[in-house]
Order: C-alpha cells, then structure tokens, then sequence
C-alpha cells in the first residue's frame, strides 16, 4: 500500500497540524505499516533512545510491538489487529512506560479513517502521568482511611464496648458522681468513634419510609436540651436510613444548643426538596462548651451531619440571614 503524499494546501495544513499536535501520533496502514508520524512521536523517540529511524516510516508497527518482551506491547499489538480487521470500532489501552528517570503512564487511541478507498489507523499515545498519579495517591489514602476505619471499628470499638459494660455494672454497683461521669465520658468517646468512621467511610445507608416528625422527635429525645423546645412545622415521609437520618437531627440539634444557649427554639420543618433546622443564634454565647471551644464543637457536628447527608446523596448548606438554617436539600418526599 502507498504512502499518504500530501499534495493541496489543505493535505499541507492538516499535516502542519498534526506535527504541532503535542501528543505523539502515528498513521498505520491496513497491514500495520507507519505511513506519518508527527513531530512529538519523533521526539518521543528520540529521547528514549529508540535505535531506528525516528520518524519510522515504512516500519511495520505490529512488528515492533510483537518483538518487545513485555505484554503491554502484545495487548497494543492485538487491539491494533481488532480495529484493522473491522473486530472494533476503536481501541483504548492505558499502560506504564516508566524511564530511568520517572514513572510514566500513557494511554494509546486507536481508530480507523478512510481516505478515498483507502483504510487508515490513527494511533495516538496521550500521557496520563499526572492523572495516573493523582489516582494513586487517592488510591493510598484511601488504603490508609479504610485501615484507620477498620482500626476504630473493631479493636477500639471492642474495647469501649468492655469499658462501657464495666462502667455501666460499677454505677449500678456503687452508684457514687465520679462513676457517672466515667460512664457519661465512655458513651461520649462511643459517639465520636462513631461520628469518627461517619467521616471516614460513611454507613451503608439501608433505606426505609421514614417519618420525619418521628424521627426528628426520637432525635431530640436523645441530646440534653436541658430548657430547649423543638417544634415540627410541616409532615413529610421520606427515604433514609433511619439511625443515619437521627444522627444527622442530633448534630444539627447540638449546633442549635452550642450556638443558641440552653433555652433555644429549635424549629424543624420541610421544603419542596428537603428539610431544614432553624434557631436563633444567641448574641452571647459561652467560647467553651465542656472545656471545647464552640466554633470546634459546632464545626464537628456539622462535618458529621453533611457526611451522613452525602451518603444519601443529600446536600447540607447553612444560612445566616438573621437566624440560623441549616438545610437538607436533594430529598424526596413520599406521598
């Protein structure tokens, strides 16, 4: 088969084109023979020592795949074949090509075109290095969350678990102020482990008809509102985890005690898509709140309660205009 002789001024510009394209593409015909190179692809040659001729014109490409020793060549030879014999539309295949220098990672595109009656095979190589990267550096973290996570949820859980057990036996037994507090603490540590892998992974969100009312009520009935009140404006049935869907109340409810003092009014109530808790802030509010700072304290609960409404696929937002309003958006409310 011929060779591509750009002639016309439009064959002339295409090919300019191609040369400035920054990412190394070749033109292979049907049999797999290089017909164009560009000026990256030279380059790209150039620099890591490939020993022919740069711009590999006349050289069978599938040749030069099938002697390489490794498999990335055999799978780029094989997908190369697909698309020549009408097997595939198109071929993708990412794959390492790391020099003595650095890790490198590429992605190689392959499609067929036509020029007159004849068949072509674009073959393009893009480097992913940075995207490559990125990925496993999210990819470590999240090895290290989920060790962290699996840390918190066995080992230390089992051990709160005998601890609180232990407390609960010695309050009942002796019954005496210091005994209280270390079970008060003990369920207090219990609840930030949990909140701890709420951050981290998030529940598996099983799904049921929740009534908001009840779950909302069930939610205040489990903080210390000491001279707090709650009131529900509107009714609504939505999808949610149940035990999820109370913590979020008991964190946004906690913010309402830590910003709105001791005797706030919290109003919970529902929009079109989703649900809202409102207060006053107080003017003058104590910076400590058990020896934590109320910015932190706040700032905790309501980390958690947008962790939990993103496990939902929830969105919680806050609003400032003269009280504060935190809202759930994204809900769905059930007849």
């Amino acid at each position: 088969m011929s060779a591509v002789h750009p002639g016309d001024d439009e064959c002339r510009l295409a090919e300019a084109a191609l040369h400035h394209f920054p990412e190394e593409v070749a033109i292979l015909d049907i049999d797999g023979n290089v017909v164009l190179t560009n000026l990256a692809w030279r380059m790209f040659g150039e620099a890591n020592g490939y020993r022919g001729d740069i711009e590999m014109v006349g050289e069978n490409y599938l040749a030069v795949c099938d002697a390489a020793s490794d498999e990335g060549a055999t799978i780029a030879a094989a997908g190369i074949r697909a698309v020549s014999a009408g097997e595939r539309d198109r071929f993708s295949y990412e794959y390492p090509c790391h020099s003595p220098d650095e890790q490198r990672w590429f992605v190689m595109q392959v499609a067929p075109f036509d020029v007159g009656e004849e068949r072509y095979l674009l073959v393009a190589h893009q480097n992913v290095t940075e995207r490559k990267q990125a990925e496993l550096t999210v990819q470590t973290r999240t090895e290290q969350l989920e060790g962290i996570a699996t840390l918190l949820s066995e080992d230390l859980h089992d051990e709160l678990t005998t601890a609180l057990g232990r407390a609960v036996l010695l309050t009942r037994d002796v019954g005496t102020a210091p005994c209280l507090e270390l079970e008060a603490s003990l369920h207090r540590v219990n609840a930030l482990v949990t909140d701890a892998l709420t951050l981290l992974r998030g529940d598996d969100v099983d799904r049921s008809m929740v009534d908001l009312e009840a779950s909302a009520r069930a939610a205040w009935r489990k903080v210390d509102t000491l001279d707090a009140t709650l009131s529900v404006d509107g009714s609504g049935v939505l999808a949610a985890d149940v035990g999820l869907l109370g913590r979020l109340f008991q964190h946004l409810f906690e913010c309402a005690l830590v910003l709105g003092g001791t005797d706030v009014e919290v109003t919970v109530g529902l929009n079109d898509d989703g649900l809202y808790v409102e207060f006053d802030r107080q003017l003058a509010v104590s910076k400590t709140v058990d020896g934590e700072n109320e910015s932190n304290r706040s700032g905790s609960n309501v980390a958690v309660a947008a962790r939990i409404a993103e496990v939902h696929g929830w969105s919680l937002t806050r609003e400032t205009d003269g009280r504060v309003r935190y809202e759930v958006s994204g809900i769905e409310w059930r007849a």
